[in-house]
């Protein structure tokens, strides 16, 4: 499954347009179709994308896009006109309230009062009585000959599923939907699947029929466990488990999605109707993608507590650890003296990197280092301290990152100073030898951050990049290493506290495993996220590499150059050239990492350690597999 995570990630990154859109595949083209188009596509996809966490970076992509429209749709509802995706003056509502729905789960966003009223205002010019069911369209032209308004059960479903997330049921509304499953009516004028209408029933329904609606879908099931083709297999997965499944049927799905070609997970299968044709269906294999990112998503989280004030444990993969729920419990300890907003906010933070923990590092780095020592000297109680020290230091400098990326919320800003203080507190409790080392690393961190900021950006703007006359230089890329290099903090105090000196050999192979491991994860990520970076004027390791290549290639040429035509080029110059380069020092990375840990052996059994270099040498080879097939899809793009 976390093959297939990385496969679908690694294509959705390389079909979302630059400001963040997906532009739908349509029987018919024009600059109006292919414009509502996006925001169709991206609107429907943004509320799945959400639930896969770890692709938090495309979210943000397409949250960004398609806040615009819905900032647009905040102006015009305000003056009584129509979004963006409808027609004439006209609004589909299935779409809107899909938009809607999307940007109230991403993080950060947020409606004021009076527009979310003006939104319930806007549903009166569609609904049939009081309260519902709805026509799809609201507005002036929504009852002209010409328009199909029907009252749709997917169309409900979104209005259903939007309010409630501002905690808003609707009577009427319920019962219609309560009626279609009841009925099993599962037809949609302007969805062609079955699969479609019964998921977006599945997320908004909170009656007392949902036995039905597994029934169906148990019944639609293939006899080797699917649902024919990967898109309807996710979409029966995750309609599964919103109604509370957790069977052999799930499972079984999940495993199908894992296993099969990658050619079914990333094909584009009929979704809806254009909003502008009365007939054709449009499609996009990033539909297919999100909504199999969603069911594994949900898949991995199908035990964790539905209340988002309940404990993180069960949501880390890790958290069945005793170790690990006790570290967490510590820090949950001591954020619940904190007084509100903080509490929440520190709460929140926890909350979300624990959940993108995935191999558990964050929680449990000095806890598996020193599980590893073949003799243990140092008490439990310090481990755990030393593993909560970890945590700290993460969500501080993660905060920190964000705001170095311009990315920050200023409610972070307490949370990043509150743990960065417990951070601090924990390691002044230490020995001065200790200390001292605590200081010497944190210098590193900071002097690399201000590295970076001073010599590893560029500006971005109106659509013009500027290309800068010197470019960053990595070197040996442990630069890569130290911005993480607090990581590396409990271990090597694991090592102090255990006798060995600054200067002996294990703390010195320690060390070096740490810092080449930290390199080939830093690189693994900049390969991931090196075109949302040079779109923000971040310059990442990958994406120097690829400006020097350019630049090569045209004779310096910095300057300003358009954007969108430095992003085309760069990406095959990504997949032809750079991609070998990059794969190979990740591995190199990763190897350096295996013989240094390996002069420690007759301390530490390096097994789990070994683990993770493993991890990062599939990325890289996964990446050259995909290399001609990604060239083709790009020249025919």
């Amino acid at each position: 499954m976390e093959q297939r995570i990385v496969e679908l990630r690694a294509r959705l990154g390389l079909l979302q347009n630059a400001d963040g859109s997906f532009a739908c595949r349509c029987a018919y083209e024009d600059e109006i179709l292919v414009q509502d188009g996006c925001l169709c596509s991206s609107s429907l996809i943004l509320p799945v994308l959400h639930a896969d966490r770890g692709s938090s970076k495309a979210e943000r992509r397409l949250s960004a896009y398609v806040a615009k429209g819905v900032e647009h749709y905040q102006l015009l509802m305000l003056r009584g006109q129509r979004f963006r995706g409808g027609h004439g003056g006209a609004d589909r509502l299935d779409i809107s309230c899909a938009a809607l729905a999307g940007l109230t789960l991403a993080e950060g966003s947020s409606f004021s009062q009076e527009v979310l009223t003006r939104a319930v205002l806007r549903l009166t010019e569609a609904e049939t009585d009081e309260g519902g069911p709805y026509r799809t369209w609201a507005g002036q032209d929504a009852r002209a000959p010409h328009v199909e308004n029907a009252v749709d059960p997917v169309v409900n479903a979104n209005i259903a599923y939007f309010l409630g997330l501002h905690s808003i049921r609707l009577p009427k509304l319920d019962a219609y939907l309560d009626e279609v499953i009841r009925n099993g009516s599962y037809v949609s004028v302007y969805y062609p699947s079955e699969h479609l209408v019964i998921y977006a029933l599945a997320r908004a329904y909170e009656g007392a029929r949902k036995d039905q609606i597994r029934a169906r879908l148990l019944e639609r099931r293939e006899d080797g466990g699917g649902w024919g083709n990967a898109l309807h297999t996710a979409l029966a997965v995750t309609s599964l488990i919103n109604i509370g499944d957790r069977g052999e049927a799930v499972r079984r799905g999940i495993e199908i999605l894992s296993t099969c070609d990658a050619n079914e997970v990333f094909r584009a299968e009929p979704c809806f109707k254009h909003p502008l044709k009365s007939e054709g269906w449009c499609s996009h294999e990033a539909i297919t993608i999100t909504h199999c990112l969603e069911a594994f998503a949900r898949y991995e989280q199908m035990d964790a507590p539905d209340t988002p004030d309940a404990s993180v444990r069960q949501e880390n993969p890790n958290a069945e650890s005793r170790d690990a729920a006790s570290v967490i419990a510590l820090v949950e300890e001591r954020i619940s003296t904190l007084s509100e907003p903080l509490h929440g906010r520190a709460h929140a933070f926890l909350h979300s990197l624990v959940a993108r923990d995935r191999d558990g590092q964050i929680v449990s780095f000095p806890v598996m280092v020193h599980g590893t020592l073949r003799q243990k000297s140092v008490s439990e109680d310090t481990v755990l301290r030393l593993s909560a020290a970890n945590v700290y230091g993460w969500m501080a400098y993660t905060i920190f990152d964000d705001f170095l990326d311009r990315e920050g919320d200023p409610s972070d800003v307490s949370v990043a100073a509150f743990s960065l203080r417990e951070l601090a507190g924990i390691y002044e409790t230490f020995n001065p030898m200790i200390r001292g080392l605590f200081r010497h690393t944190m210098d590193l961190v900071d002097a690399v951050n201000a590295w970076e900021l001073a010599y590893a950006r560029t500006s971005v703007a109106n659509g013009t990049i500027m290309i800068p006359e010197q470019l960053p230089a990595y070197g040996d890329v442990r630069k890569l290493a130290e911005r993480s290099l607090g990581h590396a903090l409990g271990p090597l105090t694991i090592l102090l506290l255990s006798g060995f000196a600054p200067s002996s050999p294990e703390v010195a192979a320690v060390k070096a495993y740490v810092v080449h491991m930290l390199s080939a994860k830093q690189l693994c990520d900049d390969v991931e996220d090196w075109e949302e970076d040079l779109c923000a004027g971040r310059l990442n390791f990958v994406v120097a590499d690829l400006l020097e290549r350019w630049k090569r290639a045209h004779d310096s040429a910095s300057g300003p150059h358009p954007l969108e035509e430095i992003v085309s080029e760069l990406r095959l110059l990504f997949w032809r050239e750079a991609l070998p380069g990059v794969s190979r020092i990740i591995s190199t990375q990763a190897e350096q990492a295996r013989v240094s840990i390996a002069h420690a052996e007759k301390i530490l059994e390096p097994g789990m350690l070994d683990g993770f270099l493993e991890a990062y040498e599939r990325t890289a080879a996964h990446l050259l597999t995909q290399r001609d097939e990604r060239l083709a899809l790009l020249a025919e793009l």
